[in-house]
């Protein structure tokens, strides 16, 4: 049984208003925050802000096991699904949605959007909203962004890594593991698709 409705050049246009809203409004909480608490030069307080690092080895080889851990969970998430409920296995959504832009030749723009998304997801959802609202908070939202896929099992997935992701943001305060992780991650399940 599904539950959504596609349409797929609405939610392309839908998700990129939301993310230039994920990337506009911490700026502009930056700037006020920054007015009443700035503490040195505007790139130091940016780097604290959003938790920017200089990327270094330790944050390669915690990307690379972050992502592990990903594919981990994924793959039994999507066991369980297919064994256990496979009346509620709707992913099949999530590979259609895909497959529009592949079909319209739009792959190029798709990667793109791609790796942008993942950058403002992770900006947004991470560095902006974990030491702010909280890991499930931020996870929850992070969640329910993934309902253009059309897919229940695309947003439990979501709300189960985003939990991973949270964490160990949280953990390391580091950006660029969250979103090295979470680009190949992505890149790599669409390959899984598209194979």
């Amino acid at each position: 049984m599904h539950f959504f409705i596609k349409f797929p050049d609405f939610i392309n246009t839908m998700a990129w208003w939301i993310n230039l809203v994920f990337l506009i409004l911490p700026i502009i909480y930056f700037f006020i925050y920054r007015k009443y608490h700035s503490e040195g030069t505007i790139t130091e307080d940016l780097k604290k802000f959003f938790g920017l690092k200089k990327i270094k080895f330790e944050s390669l080889y915690l990307g690379v096991k972050l992502f592990f851990i990903l594919i981990f969970v994924s793959i039994a998430i999507n066991l369980i699904v297919s064994f256990a409920l496979p009346q509620y296995n709707d992913l099949e959504n999530v590979r259609q949605n895909v497959m529009f832009y592949v079909e319209s030749g739009k792959l190029v723009y798709f990667f793109v959007m791609l790796v942008i998304g993942v950058f403002l997801e992770e900006y947004f959802f991470r560095a902006f909203l974990v030491n702010r609202i909280g890991i499930f908070l931020s996870t929850l939202a992070f969640a329910l962004l993934h309902y253009g896929y059309g897919s229940w099992v695309e947003m439990i997935g979501a709300f189960v890594l985003g939990l991973i992701l949270a964490w160990y943001y949280k953990k390391h305060q580091d950006l660029f593991v969250n979103f090295y992780a979470h680009i190949v991650y992505n890149i790599f399940a669409i390959i899984l698709m598209l194979v």
